[in-house]
Formats: C-alpha cells, structure tokens, sequence
C-alpha cells in the first residue's frame, strides 16, 4: 500500500508504522541532509526520488503477524555502470529442503530469524559517483522535522528535503549485494565457512564437533543445530551483531512463505496454506473442482481468439503465481504450468480453458503439502524421463524428480530446448538437461561433510542407458546431441552418477 492507501484503510496504525519506518532510518543515522544550492548540475539532477510502502504481513498459515512500512529509494532512477556490484544471491530452495531433511533425521533444533532494518547494517560510499542523494516527499519531510528538528534548515520551498544516503537502503542498486557481503564477513569472523555450492549457505563445526547451518535469504535466516543450546548460542552471537532480530523457535517455525512442521519425529511438513487461500480467492470467479491439473490435449497449441488485454493480465499473473506454488510445494501442477508459461504473451481462449483446469484442479486439492521424510540413508536418487515428440513443434519435453529418502527436494517439468529425431535421443538430452542438479545435490552434501555414493539416476530407456554406457550408438548423432553424451557419459565415467533401468 501506499502511505494515501495506508492511512485511508489502517489510520492512526498506519502513521505509527510510518513514524517507526521513520524513527529507525534517524537512529541508525542512514542519512544526511543535503543543501542542494551546493550541488553542482550533475549532482542535482542525479538526485533519485523515495517511496514509502506499507504491507500487512502474514504468517504461512494465515494469522496475521504485523503492519510493516519501509522507505524505498527510487533505484529505477540510478545510473547502474556505476555500480560493478549489483544483484545479491539469495539461498536456493533445494538447499533449503535438503538442510530440512538433514534437520529432521538427526532430530536437530531449528529456528527462523529476520534481521530488522538489515539493508542499513551496510554501509554505502559516500563519495565519488556512487553517492546517492534521495528526495522525500512532502509528508515524509515533515515527519522527519518532527522526529529530529536539525532537518529543518534543509527543508526546500516545496516542503520536500534531500538527502545523501549513508546507509544501504532498500532500493538502492547496491542495497542487497552490500549487505550479503556484510553478513558474510560477520558470520565468517564467528567460524562460518560458505558453502561452495550455494553461496548463501553457511556451516561451522561447534566444539563438540556438531554442525550449525545457516541459510541466508536477504534479511530472513534459516538456522539448524545440534540441540537447543547450540541454537541459544548461535542466536545470541547474531543477535548480538543485529539488533532486536525476530526469532521463531520450536517444531513449527515459518520461513520465506512456507511452514515447516518439524511435529512429526523424523519428518517434515511444508504447508503454504495462506497464499493457497490467497490464490483461491484471487481466482474466485473460476469456480468447481478438478480431477487433475490438466487434460490429455495440454500440449495442443490452439490457436483460436485472443484474451483482451484485462483477461492477459490476469492470465499471466495467475500463471505465475501458480509457477511459484509449483517449485516450492507442489510439484504435480509443474507440467501444466510449463506449458502456461509458454502462452502468457498471446494467451488465446483455449489457453483460458487450461488456466481454468488448473485452478479447479488446486481447488479441490488446496489442502495438499510436501512431507520430506529422508529415512536412514542419505542416498540421493534421481528419476529423469522425457516424452518424445509431444510439442507441437515435435519438440520433446521432460520431468525430473530429485529425493533424499522419501524427500522430494526439487523437481522440474519443462519444455526441451532442441528437436530430437528419436525417443532415445529425447531421453538423453532429458538426462543432460537434469543430471547437474542431481550432481549439484552430492556436491552440496558433501561440503557438509557427508560421503556419499555415487548418484543413481532412474531412466527408462534402456537404449539411452546402453549409449552412455557403452560409448556407443546405432543412429548418426548431430552435435548438439553429441554434447549431452559427453556431458552424462563423463559423470558415469568419473563415478559421480550411476544409470539404472527402471
């Protein structure tokens, strides 16, 4: 919401939330005041505007958990060749789900924590080309006079005050980058060591030989430990770093939209029912229930009236809410969801019809979730097929599923890039296309410290199996299919994988 929106519904809880938004950005001295007579031309018209949003923020079950307000840079306006230090990483849902699993098998302390104000922790240049001067508007000018009078002889005839930023803030180009590179030094001076194969995990071996892990998303962190005492310390260290952090703790804890249930011994349910909820009834109108995500004819391009420009819009918005259930916790609606993708630029009536399936579909199953329940062995299994031909450009299409034990971790439905000329060549791109995040799973689990055996990858082709095996195939291969054999055959080769039939 806007601050007009905020006030208009929430009143006298909006303007607190604002002044609080307001109060924090003064006591942890985020910016200055700028006279801009002293700017030379370039500087004056560098200057980016602000906005302030608010958002009534929920817990992954639905109950309500504050009113937030944040103050936002313009960083639209910035010039970026500027800045060499853009986009900052933010950790991978598959290595969350796997430190899940891990948690839940050896029966680990979990906690969640948000990093208030986390971007101004982080310091910006307040020289040079990378300084930014920042324009407040009307209300918010005054409400910084009123919280510290010192801005008055800043304010411009038009109410408005300007100021250079000291302190990263969100918006900002550079915000999210400097303040991952902050986190990662201070928790590197606490003993933490990055994770080489996802760069927002990090791990520390305790004195009793135990392994902490922390997963870092921007500002929302994920921690595992050996038990609750271990975790009293981790905590303490960090809050003693970042002030007032808010922490969940216990068999229920919410994190990134998601709860995760650690009730069950050995087990873990993933649940995102408030943004089910949400979605049901962003797609009201649509009524009734389904059977399935999607008919026998998903694949079928028909090519009939267009949707008009307010029905595109909800068609793409709806799909790509759909997409982001799909990669966390439902994994069946992916496959028609790879098809949808595909049609948000020109969706026709036809393409409706499939949207309309499939949110009948998740209707009627809205109370489904994820359970990881890795079991005793930490063997990574992958099942990758592909379906020949079914495009209707004859392109192929394949699915993958990656588990630890009875946990699935990551899964993928999509569209092959090439055209094949056999079912056995479409299942060896399919296996090209997905052994790496199999390999990506060893990997992670190893720089844990964990020694596995080699991969098993399912395949039900037994004349793919037999080409990488063997080295050797029946049928002329065109280069682009000659580069996925090499890239599979030299994971069986160095023992990284195993192919069985299945």
């Amino acid at each position: 919401m806007t601050i007009q929106q905020g006030i208009k519904k929430l009143g006298n809880e909006a303007i607190s939330s604002i002044v609080k938004e307001m109060l924090q950005l003064v006591d942890m001295d985020v910016f200055e005041g700028v006279d801009t007579n002293k700017l030379s031309a370039e500087e004056y018209n560098n200057i980016i505007t602000s906005s302030m949003f608010l958002k009534e923020k929920y817990k992954a079950d639905g109950e309500f958990e504050k009113l937030k307000s944040r103050l936002v840079a313009g960083g639209h306006l910035m010039d970026r060749t500027v800045y060499d230090r853009g986009a900052s990483p933010t950790v991978s849902t598959i290595a969350v789900f796997i430190l899940c699993c891990l948690a839940a098998q050896e029966k680990k302390a979990v906690a969640a924590a948000d990093i208030p104000g986390a971007f101004l922790n982080a310091l910006m240049p307040t020289t040079g080309k990378g300084v930014v001067r920042m324009k407040l508007n009307k209300f918010l000018s005054h409400v910084l006079v009123q919280i510290d009078p010192y801005y008055t002889k800043y304010l411009r005839t038009d109410g408005t005050i300007v100021v250079k930023l000291k302190r990263a803030l969100y918006g900002c180009v550079e915000s999210a980058r400097l303040f991952y590179e902050k986190l990662k030094k201070d928790l590197e001076n606490l003993g933490y060591k990055v994770n080489k194969s996802d760069m927002c995990i990090f791990s520390r071996r305790e004195n009793d030989n135990s392994r902490t892990d922390i997963a870092v998303h921007v500002d929302d962190i994920f921690v595992t430990a050996k038990d609750e005492q271990t975790l009293d310390k981790v905590l303490i260290e960090l809050e003693y770093i970042y002030k007032g952090l808010s922490v969940q703790r216990g068999k229920m804890i919410n994190y990134l939209g998601m709860r995760l249930d650690f009730s069950e011994n050995e087990k873990v349910k993933i649940t995102m029912q408030k943004y089910v909820d949400d979605l049901m009834e962003f797609c009201a109108e649509i009524t009734g229930v389904a059977s399935s995500p999607a008919k026998q004819d998903l694949f079928t391009v028909i090519e009939d009236e267009l949707l008009d420009d307010k029905q595109r819009e909800f068609f793409h918005s709806t799909v790509a809410k759909f997409l982001y259930l799909g990669k966390r916790i439902r994994p069946d609606i992916l496959t028609a969801c790879a098809y949808l993708t595909r049609r948000v630029q020109k969706p026709s009536k036809s393409d409706y019809n499939k949207l309309c399936r499939l949110i009948q579909y998740v209707r009627g199953t809205r109370d489904m979730y994820l359970t990881l329940e890795p079991g005793n062995n930490l063997a990574i299994v992958a099942y990758i097929d592909a379906s020949y031909g079914v495009h209707d450009d004859f392109k192929s299409h394949t699915g993958a599923v990656i588990g630890i034990g009875c946990s699935t971790v990551y899964s993928s439905s999509r569209k092959q890039k090439i055209n094949t000329k056999s079912s056995t060549e479409a299942e060896l791109v399919g296996l090209a296309d997905s052994v790496g995040q199999a390999v990506w799973c060893k990997n992670f689990l190893e720089e844990l410290g964990y020694q596995l055996e080699p991969t098993t990858i399912y395949q039900d082709n037994q004349s793919t199996i037999a080409l990488v095996k063997n080295g050797q195939s029946n049928s002329d291969k065109t280069r682009h299919i000659a580069v996925r054999f090499f890239f599979v055959k030299d994971y069986v080769d160095n023992k990284q994988i195993k192919i069985e039939y299945m």
